[in-house]
């Protein structure tokens, strides 16, 4: 008999909408979407790290990357295919210059604090780039990107060539990326 009665209290709690949401608050909820979801792979996420480089080390180091980018493109006389030669190198300057504002995602999920920089959809975890984030990586395409103007004002336009979108096909290559590598 007792069975039966703890049976039919558990069954019975349910019985009633709000109780369920008391239990599980919402479908976004942290504890319900940690519940569901597999962990995040964190090698696949910009750590949160400080940095040996000064901020002006960083941005010459972008400027340097730039001018490769700039001269290879020049030299094939493509500048999609020249910045191509060099997205793993930018891929790892991007991820040390922006983990020094990149808050610890993982702390942050095991506090159930994650909501601001990750969301969990579609059966896989995803980065909310902070503003901190965002405006570090504008600073960089602007310097990157002034870099390269430099250059073609020095050294005439590099041309287009066939190859406008140098990371069109990006999204397959770094589905995957592990960001760890960044620091090897």
């Amino acid at each position: 008999m007792l069975l039966m009665d703890d049976l039919w209290q558990k069954t019975n709690k349910y019985n009633n909408k709000s109780n369920i949401m008391n239990d599980f608050a919402s479908l976004n909820s942290p504890t319900l979407t940690k519940a569901i979801a597999p962990k995040p792979d964190w090698d696949y996420s910009i750590p949160s790290k400080g940095s040996a480089m000064s901020e002006e080390e960083f941005e010459q180091a972008i400027k340097d990357l730039a001018l490769k980018v700039a001269e290879k493109g020049a030299a094939l006389g493509n500048a999609g295919e020249g910045r191509l030669s060099y997205r793993h190198e930018e891929a790892k300057l991007m991820t040390k210059y922006l983990s020094t504002v990149s808050p610890d995602r993982k702390a942050a999920y095991e506090n159930n604090t994650y909501q601001d920089t990750m969301v969990y959809t579609n059966g896989s975890w995803f980065t909310k780039f902070t503003p901190e984030e965002l405006s570090k990586s504008a600073k960089f395409y602007d310097i990157f990107n002034d870099t390269i103007k430099e250059y073609e004002a020095e050294n005439g336009k590099i041309p287009t060539g066939t190859k406008t979108n140098p990371y069109s096909d990006l999204l397959a290559e770094y589905k995957g990326y592990n960001f760890l590598n960044a620091w090897a």
